[in-house]
């Protein structure tokens, strides 16, 4: 039952309820009824009124909001940590699958390299295009060369160069996969 203005200024506000609802006044939370009760009951009650002068002195001041320009700010400073940790994620997970190649994990490449263009496309958006460029150059020129260093059969080499670049062309569809996947999720779960 709803109350008219009558009734609502007919209400007795004891100190008690006042000083109960002080703090919801000063965090500004309370009613617009409650603000105006305790406002006129601060005027007639001395006691009250001094409670209320020194919780407010006693409260720290609210501190001002950040400025369009500092918030732009803090937003690039964490855009780039954000890059540059996934970019990191990225480096380490593509060595991790370019090395399996050769032994018997090599079939996790198959769950790695999806997630390493997804993770992509979320640090880098189109610029994740040229993951997949990046982890077949690293098939095709950093695994030889460790391929070389490491004594193998020189012989060898050509067959295993060749072989090199068609992992390296599976890992970077495998890529191109997990980018795919992303994309697809982010248009998906836009918010419009």
């Amino acid at each position: 039952m709803a109350m008219n203005d009558n009734e609502k200024t007919s209400v007795i506000m004891t100190c008690d309820i006042v000083r109960d609802l002080m703090p919801l006044v000063a965090d500004g939370v309370a009613s617009e009824d409650s603000e105006r009760a305790v406002a006129r009951h601060l005027q007639t009650c001395r006691e009250c009124r001094e409670l209320w002068d020194k919780t407010q002195a006693s409260q720290p001041p609210v501190p001002a909001p950040f400025s369009s320009a500092e918030e732009k700010k803090i937003l690039t400073y964490l855009r780039r940590r954000y890059a540059l940790f996934g970019a990191l994620l990225i480096m380490i997970g593509a060595s991790a699958g370019v090395m399996m190649i050769d032994s018997q994990l090599q079939f996790h490449n198959f769950i790695l390299m999806p997630l390493i263009g997804a993770l992509g496309y979320l640090c880098f958006k189109r610029k994740a295009l040229l993951l997949p460029v990046a982890v077949f150059l690293m098939c095709v020129v950093v695994k030889p060369v460790l391929y070389t260093l490491s004594g193998e059969d020189e012989e060898m080499f050509g067959e295993a160069l060749w072989g090199y670049a068609a992992y390296g062309e599976i890992l970077a569809v495998l890529v191109l996969i997990g980018i795919a996947i992303a994309v697809l999720l982010h248009y998906a779960f836009r918010k419009e």
